[in-house]
């Protein structure tokens, strides 16, 4: 068996071998190169070329566009003999492998050849490039010889349409336009999109070339649907059009408006329609075609002969007169399924009259599942298109009867149907001439029925006046079942717009849409409808979107101003359309500035209004401030005129303006929020806490560490630590902020998956990104700060826990319904803030709590240095002045009970009696031209800057030999640092031994105090113009110990400050927490116990 196997093998191999031998061997190399060359003139290739057998050594020649060539060799050159396409062949027949008769419809091909592979091949392509068209006649014997059809890869562009479309250009001789196949081979298979538009195509296309394409698509089944809107069809390309409808069994939507159907061209498309019973247009349009009575009734006939009826049918503006819409609509009844089918008919601008009208009535008066008609303009008889509408529509949700004449008998119908209407949701019945008394009626009956709940009622273009005004404003302030109103151009005035919105303030509490364009009119009562609309605004009713355009006499011109001042606190309004009211610059800059408060409105309309350059410039200024507007269509009418005056500023605003409209449409643009807060008036941390302790406080601790280096003094381990925590800390908080946008755009990806899942279920996600964000703050924190033990990072897990904002679940449940993911993203970053601020505030006290303790100890340095220093000098000499200090002599102070002390500033010198208060470290605002005074300051105004307040006790021995430390490192008289971190001070004024000498600064200011003056031996020197010096202080008896005083007021402790963003209330009561619970009994036993929680410097012994 094995062996019987292995011969069967072998024997099918060697049949495909010597098949595809002769194949290849049918025509030589020379003969070869001749066909490709020939072939690549016409843009053909080969796929089967072979050599006939006899005398006259012809070559038949099958090319990839379906078309057969009969070439013959004269003197070595092949010519073409005869040639047809597969679309013409009608027969094959081969009684022989070596026969073959090919029949044409312009002649035959026959001879002596091996035609087996000629024959399959021929099949084989036209079964791939013409699927469904019924095949040639195929007489070959024997049959086995037939091979089976192979189908094409269902991968193939739009199904293989450029292929079909090259093939049927090479059957009419047309060169192919390369950019219909590009779009088509690229274009529509990455859209996705299986409607062909003649309108994506570089018009205008010759008849030849349209013929194509639609010939094409006859043989196509990839392509649902086809628009010739705006393509000029004449008699040739409409028949092809009739012809590919004859064939097609997939287009269901065809649109041929604005092709010119005129007189004739649509008989091709109704035989069409009757002829292929499977016919799959249901969508039809043939709307603005002059197509004239004759034809409507042949479209009419071919209508009601289709084998099922359409789903949408347009109609509208084609030019039909009674008697062509009576027989359009006598045909389209004779269709059993139309009927049934139908849910949209649009029939505008026509003219019915009562017999068009009866027929239209004949047809909507059977049971119909129609729920849109459009058919304004139309002259169509009231009363008896709703009677008809009564019997038989009784699914219609929209009607548009606008512009058709009304007369008192319709108003029965039109009750009738109004009250027994179960579905509507949109009626328009503009410029019907209603009077007061009807638009009454018809929303009298709209109240009156109870399954009318969310209606969209149109009475526009009825001139009813302020009576009207009057005799609707009543019923529509009970109105519960309208949400959308337009009540535009219907003359009311001011009066009557007043009364009528006074009505929708007092109860109406369903209206979401109201439209009162073109009645503010007349000469006075503009301020009083204006505040109307505003009481409106302010009322329960919850109004949504309001359209108050201008034009004409009905301008609001500048009183639109007071509504604008309402509208900068209202919380409902979406949309405003305030365009054409020719308000100026006032009214432009009044709306700027509503746009700087209000954070409700969404879309704005405001073109036409006299705007110039100096408003546009008024109005930027107030968008730029709002995130909220995120549709605005640039006012280009406004634009073009201010262009006149100043071109090059017009560019630029306009570009201002939409890319603030550009950011307030991507939230991702919003995230450099810190960024745009260090731009104000307030440094430190409350502008950007990512930068608090960049450039001036680099200076700084340099400054700080110099101090140590000159004092000899080495610092410890654990002070080390601190500082290079303090100079690296700004790469420490740009890491932690950059997490921010990390965890932010993480977040928002995951939640985009799940938005179809319940609120609970993206909770635990929002939870999860809050869990990893406080995990890596905590790494970094690890990492880049040393000074930060466990415990205390155990503390900032349990702050950032405890004290981050959680995300409302109900919240995230209602943006879940209106699929606002941005919105969600939104509320968790407030969550991710706070965290981010948690551990920025956290941080920084730490920071300055331990350079608190550094700077003590410097102190401490700096007063045994200065007292080594007193003990070398002579104890009466009294010291030389300065010589560039312009010395005065300044007489022995002596108390004076009578003068009246200087008056207190609100930054007052502490209390020398008892402990400073615990004031948090945080940031002080530094105010220029303020600066901190200099060495051995004396008693005076305190100086608003960072150090100690003038005027504060000091410790003992420093003096005038050497400064006050938190003077000298943190901006000691010179400019000041944006943005910098408040250091604590480390010296002031210093009492005791040394020298001192008058200020220069106004008593009234507290300026900058003169370091170095008069002589004055153990006190600083008093402010200029001070009311009284300071009294020389007693000296200090070596043998006798000093008295016990009290703690020293903690430097800087009733300067009022601000703290980082972010309250840290929460960490004291959660440490207070810690210590009950003996969470961290270590950590609390070595906590600071001197003033504001810290623990004491420890002062070294003194020299004996």
């Amino acid at each position: 068996q094995r062996q019987r196997q292995r011969e069967r093998k072998r024997k099918r191999k060697g049949d495909r071998g010597s098949e595809s031998k002769r194949r290849k061997m049918a025509v030589t190399g020379k003969e070869r190169e001749a066909v490709d060359k020939l072939l690549k003139q016409r843009g053909d290739e080969a796929l089967f070329a072979g050599s006939m057998k006899g005398k006259s050594a012809k070559v038949v020649v099958l090319g990839k566009n379906g078309r057969l060539y009969l070439l013959s060799n004269k003197k070595g050159v092949l010519a073409t003999e005869f040639h047809g396409h597969l679309l013409d062949v009608k027969s094959v027949k081969s009684k022989s492998n070596n026969k073959f008769d090919i029949k044409f419809t312009n002649g035959s091909m026959d001879g002596e050849l091996d035609c087996t592979d000629l024959i399959n091949d021929m099949r084989q392509l036209h079964h791939v490039l013409f699927p469904g068209r019924k095949p040639f006649t195929c007489a070959v014997e024997p049959e086995r010889r037939l091979r089976d059809l192979q189908d094409p890869p269902s991968d193939r562009p739009c199904g293989g349409f450029v292929a079909t479309y090259l093939a049927v250009c090479d059957h009419r001789n047309m060169p192919p336009r390369g950019d219909i196949a590009w779009d088509i081979d690229n274009v529509y298979p990455a859209n996705k999109r299986r409607k062909l538009e003649f309108e994506d195509f570089d018009l205008p296309l010759k008849p030849g070339e349209f013929e194509c394409v639609i010939g094409a698509l006859a043989y196509n089944k990839y392509f649902t649907g086809v628009s010739c809107a705006h393509v000029q069809l004449d008699k040739a390309m409409s028949q092809a059009l009739g012809d590919m409808l004859v064939t097609n069994t997939t287009i269901e939507d065809l649109n041929l408006s604005r092709t010119g159907l005129a007189k004739g061209l649509v008989l091709p498309i109704a035989e069409a329609f009757k002829s292929n019973k499977q016919c799959a247009v249901q969508l039809l349009d043939v709307s603005h075609n002059n197509i004239g009575d004759k034809d409507l009734a042949v479209l009419g006939t071919g209508l009601g002969g289709m084998a099922k009826g359409l789903i949408s049918f347009n109609a509208s503006s084609v030019g039909g007169k009674k008697a062509g819409m009576s027989a359009l609509f006598n045909g389209i009844k004779k269709n059993m399924f139309m009927s049934g089918s139908l849910q949209t008919l649009v029939i505008s601008n026509n003219v019915f009259d009562s017999d068009g009208t009866g027929a239209l009535a004949s047809f909507l008066a059977q049971p119909t599942g129609l729920q849109v008609l459009i058919a304004n303009n139309s002259a169509i008889k009231l009363d008896q298109l709703f009677g008809a509408m009564v019997r038989g529509c009784q699914a219609l949700e929209r009607i548009d009867v606008s512009g058709n004449k009304y007369s008192k008998k319709d108003m029965a119908m039109i009750s009738q149907f109004l009250k027994a209407s179960s579905h509507l949701r949109s009626v328009k019945m503009g410029g019907c001439s209603f009077d007061a008394d009807a638009c009454k009626t018809i929303i009298q009956d709209i109240n009156s029925n109870m399954y009318l709940n969310d209606l969209d009622l149109s009475l526009t273009d009825n001139r009813i006046g302020y009576p009207g005004a009057k005799a609707i404003a009543p019923v529509i302030q009970r109105s519960v079942g309208i949400k959308r109103v337009d009540l535009s151009e219907m003359d009311l005035g001011c009066d009557g717009m007043q009364a009528l919105l006074n009505a929708l303030a007092a109860t109406n509490t369903k209206l979401e849409h109201l439209d009162v364009s073109g009645n503010f009119m007349g000469k006075i009562g503009f301020d009083h409808a204006m505040e109307s609309l505003n009481k409106l605004l302010a009322s329960k009713c919850p109004l949504s979107s309001l359209n108050i355009r201008g034009g004409g006499k009905g301008s609001l011109r500048e009183y639109i101003t007071i509504f604008f001042f309402g509208l900068s606190s209202n919380e409902r309004l979406t949309s405003l359309d305030v365009s054409d009211n020719h308000f100026g610059d006032k009214g432009a800059n009044a709306l700027g500035k509503a746009l700087l408060r209000n954070k409700k409105l969404t879309s704005l309309s405001w073109d036409g209004n006299d705007t110039s350059v100096f408003g546009f410039q008024r109005f930027t200024k107030g968008l730029s401030g709002n995130t909220t507007l995120k549709h605005m269509p640039l006012p280009v009418q406004d634009i073009a005129a201010a262009m006149r005056a100043d071109k090059m500023k017009m560019d630029s605003l306009s570009s201002v303006m939409s890319t603030l409209i550009t950011r307030n449409n991507n939230p991702q643009l919003m995230q450099s929020v810190f960024k745009d807060q260090s731009s104000g008036a307030s440094g430190g941390a409350g502008g950007d806490s990512t930068a608090f302790l960049f450039k001036g406080e680099a200076q700084q601790l340099k400054g700080l560490r110099n101090k140590v280096k000159a004092l000899q003094r080495k610092l410890e381990s654990e002070e080390q630590v601190v500082l290079e925590d303090a100079e690296g800390n700004d790469m420490g908080l740009t890491s932690i902020h950059g997490l921010h946008e990390v965890a932010s755009m993480g977040m928002q990806d995951d939640l985009k998956e799940r938005l179809s899942s319940l609120a609970f279920d993206i909770l635990p996600v929002v939870n999860k990104h809050m869990d990893e964000l406080q995990r890596q703050i905590l790494d970094i924190v690890e990492k880049r700060y040393g000074s930060i033990d466990r415990e205390t990072r155990q503390r900032l897990r349990l702050n950032m826990q405890f004290g981050a904002e959680d995300v409302d679940p109900e919240a995230i449940g209602k943006l879940i319904m209106d699929s606002a993911a941005t919105q969600i993203t939104r509320m968790a970053e407030d969550s991710f803030s706070s965290a981010i601020d948690i551990s920025s505030t956290y941080l920084y006290e730490k920071l300055t709590e331990g350079l608190q303790n550094i700077i003590d100890e410097v102190k401490v340095g700096v007063e045994v240095q200065e007292s080594e220093s007193e003990s070398e000098e002579e104890p009466d000499e009294e010291p030389e002045p300065e010589p560039e200090a312009e010395p005065e002599p300044e007489p022995e102070p002596e108390p004076e009970p009578e003068a009246e002390p200087e008056p207190e500033r609100p930054a007052a010198t502490p209390e020398r009696t008892g402990s400073s208060p615990k004031v948090p470290p945080a940031v002080a605002p530094r105010r220029p031209g303020r600066p901190v005074s200099g060495q051995g300051q004396g008693a005076g105004t305190p100086p608003r800057g960072r150090g100690t307040p003038v005027g504060a006790r000091g410790s003992r021995g420093g003096g005038g030999k050497v400064a006050g430390l938190g003077a000298q490192l943190f901006g000691a008289g010179g400019p000041p640092i944006p943005g910098a971190m408040p250091m604590p001070g480390m010296g002031g004024p210093q009492r005791g031994r040394g020298r001192g000498g008058p200020g220069r600064g106004s008593p009234a200011r507290g300026g900058p105090q003169r370091g170095r003056g008069a002589p004055g031996r153990g006190r600083g020197g008093a402010a200029a113009g001070s009311p009284k010096p300071v009294p020389k202080p007693a000296r200090r008896n070596p043998a006798k110990p000093p008295a016990k005083k009290a703690a020293p007021a903690k430097p800087g402790a009733n300067i009022k400050v601000e703290k980082p963003s972010g309250d840290t209330e929460n960490v004291k009561k959660i440490d207070e927490v810690a210590v009950e619970s003996n969470i961290d009994n270590s950590v609390m036993k070595n906590r600071a116990r001197g003033p504001g929680g810290r623990k004491p410097p420890s002062r070294r012994g003194r020299r004996k």
